[in-house]
């Protein structure tokens, strides 16, 4: 599915949020990512994993965005609900943020299952808007019967800090998922990136409390 037109059409809505300076517009783009997610990200080859993420993202968006466009709407009828829209906002966004970091650190608590496994190569990610590279290692393993050359989800900003760690053709421990089994991870222990989205989202909900 191609994913620019959603882009265009969200892309529309901001600047027509940014002009008109009304909440309701918000809830729109919201509403809209949410159809986004629907349309591209829940066709095709996806894993299992990535697309049980994309239905509940899906039905977030739809609910924050409606949550939202109904408040709004309730606040031209009745009045006095703006107040509510803001929080709907702001609680919103803090949901979003404490349900990423939560994701962050399960993905690498359920990856608890020790392997040895082969370092093979290096992959590289480049990022088009900021122009710039991410490298990852890959590995490669048996398990239960079935042969692996997956790619650490874990990124580094050069080639050289991975070359520091492996060299190609060693073995080192690493740690799956038994129940996905291509998704490991290079060491165990809190995700610290995930723990600071976590703290970010619950000081947004609670500064709207």
């Amino acid at each position: 599915m191609n994913i620019v037109p959603w882009l265009i059409a969200i892309g529309v809505e901001i600047v027509i949020m940014c002009i008109m300076q009304e909440t309701v517009w918000l809830g729109i783009v919201i509403i809209t990512v949410g159809f986004m997610f629907h349309s591209c990200f829940l066709h095709g080859n996806v894993q299992k994993r990535k697309k049980h993420k994309h239905i509940f993202m899906t039905g977030y968006c739809f609910l924050w965005g409606a949550c939202i466009v109904g408040l709004y709407i309730a606040d031209r009828i009745v009045g006095g609900m703006d107040a509510y829209e803001k929080y709907a906002v702001v609680i919103g966004l803090g949901l979003v943020l404490v349900l990423f970091g939560v994701s962050l650190m399960a993905e690498k608590l359920q990856c608890r299952l020790k392997k040895r496994a082969v370092y093979k190569e290096t992959a590289r990610f480049y990022n088009n808007t900021r122009h710039t590279s991410r490298y990852s290692p890959v590995f490669i393993y048996d398990y239960e019967g079935g042969h692996h050359s997956c790619t650490s989800w874990e990124t580094f900003s050069s080639e050289e800090k991975i070359r520091k760690k492996f060299q190609i053709g060693e073995q080192y421990d690493i740690y799956i998922n038994p129940k996905n089994p291509q998704n490991f991870v290079l060491s165990r222990g809190i995700e610290k990136k995930a723990v600071v989205i976590i703290l970010m989202g619950i000081a947004l909900i609670i500064s709207a409390l």
